[in-house]
C-alpha cells in the first residue's frame, strides 16, 4: 500500500525501486541492510567500509551516492515525464557503468582490503592498489656529543592524556625518565606537557645542550615557529619557549619506531593513570628498549598503506 505523503525513507530506502537496487548491490558488497530507517544510517553503514585512500573507500563511498541519485532522477522522470516506463534493470546497470569508469579514473593512496577483490569482480570492477612500499630500517638517533637525547611522546584515548619521556647520553646509557597523567586532554595536548616535562628535568638536573626528539611533526613545527600553535596550548608553549632559552636545544622528528621508550613511558602513565618515573634496570620491557637503543639494535618500520 503505498502512502498518501511520500516520505524520504520511503523512496530512498523502501519503495520497490529502491529495494530492488540496495538488494543488488548490498548483496554484492556483503552489506546487510535490514531495519534501516534513515539516509543518515544508510549512508553511515556503507561509509565504514574501508581506509581512507583506498579504491574499496572509495567505491563504499560513491556507490550509494549514485544510487540515490539514479533513484531520484527515476522518480522525477516517472513524476513528470509522460509515457516514462519504469527501468530497475536499467538503473542497475547504469550504476554498475560509472563505478567502472570512475575506479578506471581513480588513483588509490591505500591498498584495499584482499577481501575486496571479491566485491569488485563481483561488479566487474578494476581492482587497483599502489605498489608495497618495503619496510626500512629506523635506528635511535644518537645526539651529537656533548647534547643529551630527550625522548618524548604524548598518549590520548577516549579523551585522556599522558606523556612520557627518557633523557639519555649520545651513547644510549640512561639518565632519567618520567611518566605523567594529564587527565582530560587531546594527543596535542599530551605531546606539548610531556616536552615541557621533559625540558624541566633536564634544567632541574642542570642539562644545558639538549636535543628533543619527537615523532610529531606538529611539535617539530610549533617549536620552529612554522605552524600556529592553538590557543589552548598557548600557555605551555609559553613556558617551553622560556625554559628552552635557558639552555641550548635542538629538536628533530623521528619515527614513532626510533621513540619507543617515550611510547612506552606515555602508556604507562595512561595505563595507571598516574605520574613517576620507572626503575630503568627493574622494568624490564624498559631494560629491553634501552638496551637495543644503546646497542643500535634496529627497529623495522613497515608501510601504512
Amino acid at each position: 500500500m503505498r502512502p498518501k505523503v511520500e516520505t524520504a525513507e520511503h523512496l530512498f530506502i523502501h519503495s520497490e525501486l529502491a529495494t530492488q537496487v540496495w538488494s543488488h548491490f548490498s548483496y554484492s558488497y556483503g552489506i546487510s541492510m535490514s531495519h534501516l530507517t534513515s539516509i543518515r544510517d544508510l549512508l553511515a553503514l556503507w561509509f565504514k567500509g574501508g581506509k581512507k585512500g583506498s579504491m574499496e573507500y572509495m567505491c563504499h563511498t560513491l556507490t550509494p551516492m549514485v544510487c540515490l541519485w539514479e533513484i531520484w532522477k527515476e522518480r522525477c522522470s516517472r513524476t513528470y515525464e509522460d509515457g516514462f516506463q519504469r527501468k530497475g534493470p536499467a538503473i542497475i546497470f547504469k550504476i554498475r557503468f560509472w563505478l567502472i569508469r570512475l575506479c578506471e579514473c581513480y588513483t588509490p593512496s591505500r591498498r584495499s582490503r584482499d577481501k575486496f577483490s571479491q566485491v569488485a569482480s563481483l561488479l566487474g570492477l578494476p581492482t587497483k592498489n599502489p605498489r608495497i612500499k618495503m619496510p626500512s630500517i629506523v635506528y635511535w638517533t644518537r645526539p651529537p656529543d656533548p647534547f643529551v637525547a630527550l625522548n618524548v611522546d604524548g598518549s590520548a584515548q577516549n579523551g585522556q592524556a599522558a606523556g612520557g619521556g627518557i633523557i639519555r647520553t649520545n651513547k644510549g646509557q640512561h639518565i632519567t625518565n618520567f611518566f605523567k597523567y594529564y587527565g582530560i586532554g587531546t594527543n596535542n595536548m599530551a605531546e606539548t606537557r610531556a616536552l615541557l616535562d621533559g625540558l624541566t628535568i633536564c634544567i632541574e638536573l642542570g642539562l644545558g645542550k639538549v636535543q628533543i626528539q619527537t615523532d610529531s611533526k606538529l611539535v617539530v613545527q610549533w617549536f620552529g615557529s612554522r605552524a600556529i600553535i592553538p590557543w589552548s596550548l598557548s600557555k605551555w608553549w609559553k613556558e617551553i619557549r622560556e625554559k628552552a632559552a635557558m639552555m641550548e636545544v635542538m629538536i628533530a622528528h623521528v619515527y614513532r619506531e626510533g621513540n619507543n621508550v617515550a611510547d612506552f613511558l606515555s602508556k604507562w602513565g595512561m595505563k595507571h593513570k598516574s605520574g613517576g618515573a620507572l626503575h630503568h634496570r627493574n622494568c624490564r620491557a624498559l631494560k629491553q628498549f634501552i638496551a637495543a637503543d644503546e646497542h643500535n639494535i634496529p627497529n623495522i618500520r613497515y608501510s601504512k598503506i
